[in-house]
């Protein structure tokens, strides 16, 4: 039971490392990040359901676009790969039990770890960071310690 929580844990983090590459992709180019299909940035092909599964789609295209062939940046999995693992992992250092599958604790941490990993990828492929996202790390970091602080009074 224990593995397929930390694999569900683990996939919902490569979903959202996903996201995080489109976003990191469109939002320098003041695209829309939720209600346009993803798609190949060479070719502009809308991908399918098969084109867009975490990790396994890149493995199995062999890194390339299924529509033109053109190379695939290995940015894309690893990304999706490392907060996977981050999010595994932040369960698994915060998880009480089977009991409760979620506490604050694991999602303010999943939230500040999704920020850090935008920012980081913006900063490497952008060179940037963008203001408000250290605005709401900030306010996260100071609701964060005031509702941990609330708890043990």
């Amino acid at each position: 039971m224990n593995a397929i929580i930390y694999f569900f844990m683990f996939t919902m983090g490569a979903v959202l490392g996903s996201f995080y590459t489109l976003a990191v992709y469109r939002i320098p180019l003041k695209q829309d990040i939720t209600h346009t299909r993803s798609y190949c940035p060479k070719c502009n092909h809308k991908l399918n359901f098969l084109d867009l599964i975490p990790i396994l789609s890149y493995i199995f295209l062999g890194g390339k676009c299924r529509y033109c062939k053109e190379k695939i940046s290995i940015q894309y999995p690893v990304v999706e790969l490392f907060t996977g693992i981050i999010f595994a992992g932040i369960y698994y250092k915060y998880s009480f039990g089977l009991t409760e599958i979620f506490n604050v604790n694991i999602l303010f941490l999943w939230i500040a770890a999704a920020l850090c990993i935008a920012m980081t990828v913006t900063d490497i492929k952008e060179k940037v960071i963008f203001v408000i996202h250290t605005y709401i790390l900030a306010v996260l970091g100071l609701v964060y310690n005031f509702f941990n602080i609330s708890l043990q009074n």
